[in-house]
């Protein structure tokens, strides 16, 4: 008994160290050279996971459309992206999340900033990290005349590339029998990758499904703000993150939005692989409606959500900020069409959220007191009518009677002193 409870202590004391050094952090350089593949590790006690819905990139307010992935290899996460060809500053931001902080739970967004500055980089790499239970390549793209070295299991082999010329090493796995974890190393004079590589090994008594998320948008969902039949074109991206070039894809919205929002291109005759291709969605609405985005090819498909919201004074509203929070994680709330917002107005999932106090803009009105009193008055009449219809009537008896006596007293004879009065 003694040994059990010691157990079970201990076992809590393990989870709550654990939890208690739960913190995120984001590994990764804080200067990049433009063009490079910027290759990130998360660590963190996350609740859920994470997936390509919660990475995003931005410059300021700006978000920025990137060739990217992520994926978890043993108790990290790997973000790999193809930065663009520009000095600029940037931030990398992981949204939606929920995680341990010293034994708290959160759902703060988590973000690190970094720079790309110089000349461009020599050559990118694409993927940034690989998982696998089969034979893989990596693709290297130079942006100049150069030679590259690369070690993979203590084997090492170099390679020349031109400007502009893309090669694809390949890797062998095939004698790899139980789960392993290493790196590539790919360098050049001046630059050197070092890309994670997780391998379930052919040897594996049950082998983990492998998810190959290669045809996706830029994020998850996106939201469409407009005011009330406006039309407005909002831009999204579909990436290629294989490794093989994916023909023939079509683009289409669910029915619910057949009539609201327009796709442009509808076709893509082919996406190659590592790169994006921009999508115009052109909306106009009269209510709030939501449905999907879909890209179809042969092998491969991906669904984005819309949703489309409607403003009654979107110029008062910076729409560019691209805030998907929900209102309740704004602590705000969506006011009414008779309220106005006193406090600052931000945009969330759930439309204008008012991160203040909902004020009502009703204004006293005099009708409700009239009709109180008409209500009033009519109900006295009803009252005093009904009391003059239940008046007690009189008998027949009562009425020859009355009229009798009123007979009686008017020829009734008076007397005066001796005498007889005539009638």
């Amino acid at each position: 008994m003694k040994k059990l409870v010691l157990t079970m202590f201990l076992f809590s004391i393990l989870i709550l160290s654990l939890q208690l050094a739960g913190a995120v952090t984001i590994n990764m350089k804080s200067q990049y050279l433009p063009g490079e593949t910027l290759i990130a590790e998360i660590q963190g006690s996350f609740i859920s996971s994470l997936g390509s819905s919660n990475i995003y990139f931005y410059s300021g307010k700006t978000f920025i459309p990137m060739l990217y992935d992520v994926g978890k290899i043993g108790s990290s996460y790997y973000v790999y992206a193809v930065l663009p060809n520009s000095n600029k500053n940037y931030t990398l931001v992981l949204k939606n999340i929920k995680y341990f902080q010293d034994g708290v739970e959160k759902s703060e967004d988590i973000s690190k900033d970094f720079v790309t500055k110089g000349n461009i980089s020599s050559f990118f790499v694409n993927p940034g990290f690989v998982i696998t239970d089969k034979n893989f390549y990596i693709e290297l793209t130079a942006n100049k005349q150069l030679k590259v070295k690369i070690t993979f299991f203590n084997l090492t082999s170099e390679y020349e590339l031109i400007e502009g010329q893309t090669k694809r090493p390949e890797f062998s796995v095939s004698s790899i029998k139980n789960f392993t974890t290493t790196k590539v190393i790919i360098e050049s004079s001046d630059l050197k990758y070092e890309v994670p590589v997780a391998i379930y090994g052919k040897g594996e008594n049950e082998t983990p499904q492998i998810n190959y998320d290669i045809l996706k948008f830029s994020s998850n969902s996106t939201n469409i703000y407009a005011e009330k039949n406006s039309q407005v074109i909002k831009k999204t991206y579909l990436m290629n993150t294989g490794q093989k070039d994916i023909k023939n894809i079509t683009l289409e919205v669910s029915n619910v939005l057949e009539d609201i929002v327009w796709v442009t291109p509808t076709t893509i005759e082919n996406l190659k692989a590592g790169s994006w291709q921009e999508i115009n969605l052109t909306a106009s609405s009269s209510k709030n409606i939501s449905g999907l985005l879909k890209a179809r090819a042969e092998n491969y498909s991906t669904n984005m959500m819309l949703n489309i919201l409607i403003i009654k004074n979107i110029s008062a509203i910076n729409t560019s900020e691209q805030d998907i929070q929900s209102c309740s994680f704004l602590k705000g709330k969506v006011c009414t069409s008779t309220e106005t917002c006193v406090g600052e107005p931000k945009l969330s999932s759930d439309g204008v959220c008012c991160v203040g106090t909902c004020k009502s803009t009703k204004t006293t009105s005099k009708k409700p007191l009239v009709i109180i009193l008409l209500i009033i008055g009519i109900l006295v009449l009803l009252y005093l009518i009904y009391k003059k219809s239940n008046f007690k009537k009189k008998t027949s008896k009562e009425v020859i009677e009355k009229s009798t006596e009123d007979y009686e007293s008017r020829f009734k004879p008076q007397q005066t002193k001796g005498k007889l009065a005539k009638s």
